[in-house]
């Protein structure tokens, strides 16, 4: 395992003519190789229980994360820091490829309003979404908090939502363009796209019925933007799909208030019964976890930096994926979606249109604490 990056050197992650996970052309020399941390940060001191399982197809999540980029310098199970988790990632990455699979990258929304150094800058972010773009993130979404203000929405109109182009989802935000008085998405209604394994996905965002946003600004029901011509071409798309993956700052149990998930679940799968669909949601600031059928589980990752979401998943049918379902030398996902009778899931869904057809799927999914210990733990062999 190579040393951990220098935190207080991260803008070097993306430097250089590469990616965030290329080779760094100019890499500082240091006259010896340390692993660094914040000068009052406390490490953590207890072990995982046990290696990761990696699957076919396999995702880090955060979410309501609020600006905690320094990490929680007081706690020892959360005190890892940003540039620690973009060194994490790098080595996850690499080891990803090691065993021939896919690792995505996926963050929920809520970017900053929180921790000061997302809310020193006028407007809140200015500076912090910079730190941010040295991960490349497979798919963004977009939170209540870059809502709020006009300023902030029209920062992450103008910027944000630009570094990442097709992996900055807002399916049911649209902003008022200034320059041409047009209401617009703040940034794209989907993404379709291959892995490098030759995985075929088609995500969306969505945000909760939100309506504390200034008037620049307008959110689309979900329930309306289920209906609109574009949603259901794309469920329907001509290319093969092989997962779908649902983001979204939103609640993942359906039971809760704020919820609509379940309305887009509902939509796709009365479309496409078979094909499994994989969600990720925000907002309530817990670790939450739901079976909606036999093919889709949703996964919330809690906040603030103090907790990393994975998940593992093997089974996915395609005709053009070349990865293996269980990769040799490390644990597999082993877990079938099926939701228990006693579970308020199980009740929420009797009304739904689920996948009635036999699975492949097995799946595993962790809550890593934030912390250096933890992620060397996992970076082990990348």
């Amino acid at each position: 395992m190579e040393p951990w990056s220098d935190s207080r050197n991260a803008t070097s992650a993306c430097g250089g003519d590469d990616s965030c996970y290329g080779q760094l052309k100019n890499n500082v020399v240091l006259t010896r190789n340390v692993r660094r941390m914040q000068p009052d940060a406390q490490n953590g001191t207890t072990i995982p229980k046990g290696p990761l399982e990696w699957g076919q197809i396999n995702l880090l999540h955060t979410t309501n994360t609020h600006g905690w980029l320094e990490g929680h310098i007081k706690e020892q199970n959360y005190g890892a820091d940003w540039g620690d988790y973009v060194s994490f990632t790098k080595h996850m990455k690499q080891r990803a490829r090691k065993l021939g699979v896919g690792l995505l990258l996926v963050d929920t929304g809520d970017l900053h309003d929180g921790a000061v150094l997302s809310d020193a800058t006028i407007p809140n972010g200015n500076i912090s979404n910079a730190v941010l773009e040295n991960i490349d993130y497979d798919i963004l979404a977009i939170g209540n908090h870059e809502l709020y203000a006009t300023e902030i929405a029209y920062e992450t109109f103008s910027n944000f939502s630009k570094v990442y182009a097709e992996k900055y989802l807002t399916s049911n935000v649209q902003i008022i363009n200034p320059a041409t008085n047009q209401f617009e998405y703040i940034g794209h209604r989907y993404r379709y796209f291959t892995t490098e394994q030759g995985l075929h996905i088609m995500a969306f965002d969505v945000l909760f019925d939100f309506t504390g946003n200034s008037n620049v600004s307008e959110v689309i029901k979900a329930t309306d933007m289920i209906q609109q011509p574009w949603f259901q071409q794309a469920v329907n798309y001509t290319k093969p799909i092989d997962l779908f993956l649902i983001t979204g700052h939103n609640p993942v149990r359906m039971a809760a208030a704020s919820s609509t998930m379940g309305t887009v679940f509902m939509a796709i799968r009365s479309m496409r019964p078979d094909v499994p669909i994989q969600a990720f949601g925000g907002h309530t600031h817990i670790r939450d976890f739901a079976i909606y059928d036999n093919k889709s589980i949703w996964l919330e990752s809690d906040r603030y930096y103090e907790t990393l979401g994975w998940l593992a998943m093997s089974g996915i049918k395609s005709s053009t994926c070349k990865t293996p379902h269980n990769p040799k030398g490390v644990p597999n996902p082993t877990r079938s979606g099926v939701a228990p009778i006693s579970t308020g899931t199980a009740s929420a869904n009797a009304s739904l249109p689920i996948s009635t057809s036999k699975s492949t799927m097995r799946y595993a999914r962790r809550y890593l604490d934030w912390n250096r210990n933890i992620f060397a733990y996992h970076a082990v062999g990348s």
